[in-house]
């Protein structure tokens, strides 16, 4: 649904992507995933997201969506090989920036900022000093080169974002299993969470980790 003069209680900022597989294309990016849940678990879920006219979003047909328009899509090729996840990134949409939040969606109490591709400003997280800010911000350590295969930069370059969230979320794959990093991550959280796959997660809140 594309709609942005209802409050909303999960506001979501982040492209959503197409991700070409081994099985065909399918629609990502965490703002899928994360409205989705949310919306299962009955919270009122909205995305601030941007993607070209061809992109197929009739699985989010019950979410609110805010549409920045663009020519391309984010569009992310997975190929899992040995060695592990060859990962590109053949084109992207626009950029999202504090201008493109609904004044309507600002008083949203939790907001998730969810870059995939680097297309979230940083000015974003001054829009909402009263919500609770979750940050899945892999996206803003994603970087690639004329062939579009990604790399990720050191976590210190987001250090400043982290610590202006109330809850920062990683996958272990994104620290390469680095428990020293993890533990200098977790002094700038009020609460981290570490992403496992079948083995769950790990929470670090109150000076103490949990499973």
């Amino acid at each position: 649904m594309y709609a942005s003069d209802r409050p909303v209680d999960y506001l979501i900022i982040g492209h959503v992507s197409e991700d070409l597989t081994a099985d065909g294309p399918t629609l990502g990016g965490t703002a899928t995933y994360s409205s989705l849940t949310a919306q299962a678990l009955g919270k009122r879920a909205a995305i601030v997201t941007s993607a070209g006219p061809d992109l197929d979003l009739h699985p989010l047909s019950e979410v609110l969506i805010h549409m920045v328009p663009s020519q391309d899509s984010t569009i992310f090729s997975n190929e899992y090989l040995s060695e592990g996840l060859l990962q590109s990134i053949r084109t992207t949409a626009a950029s999202l920036t504090s201008t493109d939040i609904p004044n309507n969606w600002r008083d949203a109490p939790i907001v998730h900022i969810a870059p995939i591709a680097n297309e979230v400003d940083n000015s974003i997280l001054d829009i909402f000093p009263q919500a609770l800010i979750c940050l899945t911000p892999q996206g803003w350590l994603r970087r690639w080169g004329p062939s579009g295969e990604v790399w990720l930069e050191n976590w210190e370059i987001i250090q400043d974002q982290i610590s202006r969230a109330g809850v920062a979320v990683f996958s272990i794959e994104d620290l390469e299993g680095n428990k020293e990093t993890i533990d200098q991550i977790s002094r700038f959280c009020e609460v981290l969470t570490i992403t496992e796959g079948s083995r769950g997660a790990r929470i670090f809140w109150a000076d103490e980790w949990t499973h």
